[in-house]
């Protein structure tokens, strides 16, 4: 089912398939040794999720694929820094000229993130009134969206998560919406 159909599952379903995506955001920014594959749609309907919580992305007819091994010109000056989204654009959005000038981008990892907790439906709102947890998840979930560096703070958002799950802290409690 698409993630968009999603919003009434038990929170421990959703929290794993929040570390899915995250993962996914990752692996495709990372996992290949040579090239970035850049999800330019993150819409809920083109994530699907399977019985077993599996996430697989569908409809990917906007991906920019990076080769991470070419051998920059004076055409790219700034190939070796990171391309992060520039919160004071009025338009909201990564520039895909730009994000192909850089070895490396941010946008996976921020297009999670906004799907996780955003202003448009996200998906881990509304939170249960019995989560404990939600002051730290939100604090992450905030400087994953606005921070000075989401490359770090995905990986404590991952590992936070990945620590929620383990201990069972969200198991039992109860479905959303």
């Amino acid at each position: 089912q698409p993630l968009s159909v999603l919003g009434n599952i038990p929170w421990h379903r959703k929290l794993i398939i929040a570390k899915r995506l995250l993962d996914a955001a990752m692996d495709f920014t990372y996992k290949h040794d040579r090239f970035r594959f850049y999800l330019m749609d993150w819409s809920t309907d083109n994530i699907v999720v399977n019985e077993k919580d599996e996430v697989t992305f569908v409809d990917l007819e906007d991906v920019i694929v990076l080769d991470k091994h070419i051998s920059p010109k004076s055409d790219l000056p700034d190939w070796y820094k990171r391309y992060f989204r520039d919160d004071n654009d009025p338009a909201n959005v990564f520039s895909i000229e730009n994000m192909c000038k850089h070895h490396l981008s941010d946008h996976n990892i921020y297009a999670a993130c906004h799907t996780l907790g955003g202003d448009n439906e996200p998906f881990l709102h509304p939170v249960p009134v019995d989560f404990q947890h939600w002051a730290q998840l939100s604090t992450l979930l905030r400087d994953c969206l606005k921070g000075t560096d989401r490359f770090k703070t995905v990986v404590l958002l991952q590992r936070y998560i990945a620590e929620l799950l383990t201990k069972g802290s969200v198991v039992g409690i109860g479905s959303v919406r």
